[in-house]
């Protein structure tokens, strides 16, 4: 697998910015949630990245965002900071409405479980895959509806993302061309935007219902005789 390609099984460490994750997400990837997000909400984007793409975006758009990452100093690292206003006369206060980020893929469940502790609505693009992870059953059915149902907005195409070693895309020299060509893309994965708090059910009834159900771990014999595990 080449080493530039987003991957969703390596752990990564929530103090240091991984260079996998390094993956910047399109303008235009935050245009389904544009319907959900009131205009006058203040937008965290919490792992801006090099070229504050999402940021610069929502901003053409009319919105107010507070742009922060990692890479930028440890100060700003998720797990540690927050945009709050922590005045003695008003107490703890969020100076956001809503966290929105490609958070970063390697440490994805952390940063979930960090969101949900905020207590503050967010949309966190992710690997689909994401949503059918013993991780993040656990997480479901401790917050789905604690105050808000957790959504899920599935995009219609693949996002392609800024990649750090071939930018948007792949390219080889075309002879016959006598230029630059594009031989691939970098969307290698589906993702989807995992959301808290934007309520989307209450605005569309074309939506697909998930359940979680148990399953047991059972392996076979050459004889197709079941070894159940439990």
């Amino acid at each position: 697998m080449p080493h530039n390609k987003p991957k969703t099984n390596n752990k990564g460490d929530i103090t240091k910015v991984s260079s996998m994750d390094v993956c910047q997400t399109p303008p235009h990837a935050i245009e389904p949630l544009l319907p959900y997000i009131p205009r006058g909400w203040v937008i965290w984007e919490s792992a801006v990245g090099p070229e504050k793409l999402l940021q610069k975006a929502f901003e053409a758009h009319g919105y107010t965002v507070i742009g922060t990452d990692l890479m930028y100093g440890e100060e700003y690292n998720r797990f540690n900071y927050r945009p709050i206003n922590l005045d003695a006369s008003t107490g703890y206060e969020p100076l956001y409405d809503i966290e929105v980020t490609n958070m970063p893929f390697s440490i994805k469940y952390d940063w979930l479980s960090e969101a949900f502790y905020s207590s503050v609505p967010f949309a966190l693009l992710a690997p689909y895959e994401t949503t059918f992870a013993k991780e993040f059953q656990v997480l479901f059915q401790r917050h789905n509806g604690k105050p808000w149902n957790i959504e899920v907005l599935s995009p219609e195409r693949r996002i392609n993302y800024k990649m750090p070693n071939m930018g948007w895309g792949i390219t080889e020299w075309s002879e016959k061309k006598q230029k630059m060509v594009k031989k691939g893309d970098s969307a290698q994965m589906p993702t989807c935007w995992i959301t808290w708090g934007l309520n989307v059910s209450t605005k569309r009834t074309d939506y697909l219902r998930t359940f979680y159900v148990p399953m047991r771990s059972v392996r076979y014999d050459s004889d197709n005789n079941p070894i159940e595990k439990g």
